[in-house]
């Protein structure tokens, strides 16, 4: 690997990094969160992941994505905000 390809690597390293940091990493924590169950208590939600039994258990809830695509409240929502924002962005 010659000098210039490692400096090209290395510029393009930090931008990657960055986006990961501040993009991906959130959007991982709002999905780990929509998946998990609610509970009463601190803190109010029981991870999708545990340990329990020397054994890692899923318990993955979709409940929260069945209401949203079962209810005409939350599909017209999502339907008018794709309007509008396809109206502002042809405009």
């Amino acid at each position: 690997m010659s000098a210039v390809g490692a400096r090209q690597r290395s510029v393009l390293a930090l931008p990657w990094f960055w986006l990961a940091l501040f993009v991906l990493t959130p959007f991982l924590i709002i999905l780990a969160i929509s998946i998990s169950s609610a509970t009463y208590g601190a803190p109010p939600i029981e991870l999708f992941i545990d340990w329990k039994a020397g054994h890692v258990v899923f318990n993955v809830n979709f409940d929260n994505y069945t209401l949203l695509a079962s209810d005409s409240l939350y599909l017209r929502g999502f339907l008018d905000s794709i309007g509008i924002a396809a109206e502002t962005t042809i405009r």
